[in-house]
Formats: structure tokens, C-alpha cells, sequence
């Protein structure tokens, strides 16, 4: 048997279950592993540029996980610059409103801006 054999035999003859028999402390540690690592994880996202009239834009951008502090803020701006860099422009923020943290439920920054040249 392949060295890739013996390591598919092993974890399904030792597969995590609640419902087998045996350590479920070690069970439990095992999920809650699994659980912390996705939530560690998190993401970054923002949304399309939205013109609001009078040559304004909004843009707002998200941000989940205890890495991803603050890269809401900065995805949004991003995005807001190269929109504006597109048609040969620089960006002039309006307003930043930011709301909750990326490490506990999720972060929010909306940015208000115009392209000028």
C-alpha cells in the first residue's frame, strides 16, 4: 500500500465522530478547532462604486475576522481610487462612516467621494 493509502485508511478507520464511542473531549476539541480556524479566517469585500447625483459616489466596504481589522476601510478606498484613476481623476472624500469591528461580528466602512481632476 502507498504512504497515500495508509494515511486515507488511517483517518477513516480514526474518523471524529460524536456518535462513535470513545474520547469525546477529544471530539469536541477537534470541532471546536475547526470552528475557531473558520472564524479566524474571515473576509474582505466591497461593494460596487454607486453614483449618489451631483458628481458623488459611495462605495462601502466589509470586513470580517481578528486579521482584517481596519482592511474595510482600506478595500473601500482602494476601490474609490481606481474607479476614479480610471477616467484620469484623483479621489476627494466626502465622508468615511464606519461601523462595528472585523474581529468581533463584522465591519463596515461606507465612503461618500467625488472624482476630480
Amino acid at each position: 500500500m502507498t504512504a497515500l493509502g495508509d494515511v486515507q485508511t488511517h483517518l477513516f478507520k480514526n474518523r471524529l465522530s460524536f456518535v462513535d464511542e470513545g474520547d469525546n473531549t477529544k471530539n469536541f476539541l477537534y470541532v471546536m478547532g475547526v470552528v475557531i480556524a473558520a472564524a479566524l479566517a474571515g473576509c474582505v469585500s466591497a461593494s460596487k462604486v454607486a453614483p449618489t447625483g451631483n458628481g458623488t459616489y459611495v462605495i462601502q466596504g466589509r470586513a470580517v475576522g481578528p486579521w482584517n481589522v481596519d482592511k474595510d476601510r482600506a478595500k473601500a478606498l482602494k476601490m474609490a481610487n481606481d474607479y476614479c484613476a480610471k477616467q484620469g481623476k484623483r479621489v476627494v472624500l466626502h465622508n468615511i462612516d464606519e461601523a462595528g469591528h472585523a474581529a468581533l461580528l463584522g465591519a463596515r466602512a461606507t465612503i461618500t467621494f467625488e472624482c476630480e481632476t
